[in-house]
């Protein structure tokens, strides 16, 4: 006969286990990623990293390495919502300053500039803030991006 049960105890284990799972996997892929991103093992692979998410790929990885190995030892960090959608902003709003100062003001086309964000590999963003960026540079001009 089947029964339910109400003890919550499996259900804490299989959670438990997920999120060593997740963090083990968190773990390897972050610590390739900072292989790649750090040493010419793999040109290509270390260009595509850096061309497309800049010079922030190094505190991203680190910041994801440090979520995988408190999801293995089963901590926990509590934050609000809104502190952690503070952080996100600051954050993307810092990386695109940098690829101000890196970058300047060139006046190409769009896409002339997206192409030049992801070839220069040491911006703050790389491609992905370029993409966010190119849009208020083009609209509303360098000091008006600053501000």
């Amino acid at each position: 006969m089947a029964y339910f049960d109400l003890s919550n105890s499996n259900f804490q284990k299989n959670k438990s286990r997920r999120a060593k799972i997740w963090g083990i996997s968190l773990i390897s892929v972050c610590a390739l990623v900072l292989i790649f991103a750090l040493t010419n093992i793999v040109p290509i692979v270390k260009n595509f990293l850096l061309g497309v998410f800049g010079l922030s790929i190094y505190p991203l990885s680190i910041i994801a390495l440090i979520v995988g190995i408190a999801l293995v030892n089963n901590k926990k960090y509590v934050m609000p919502f809104k502190y952690v959608l503070y952080l996100a902003t600051v954050s993307l709003v810092v990386l695109m300053l940098v690829n101000i100062i890196v970058l300047g003001n060139p006046n190409n086309s769009f896409a002339d500039y997206l192409i030049m964000t992801y070839n220069y590999k040491f911006t703050g963003g790389g491609l992905f803030a370029g993409v966010l960026l190119a849009p208020f540079l083009k609209t509303i001009g360098l000091a008006g991006t600053i501000i």
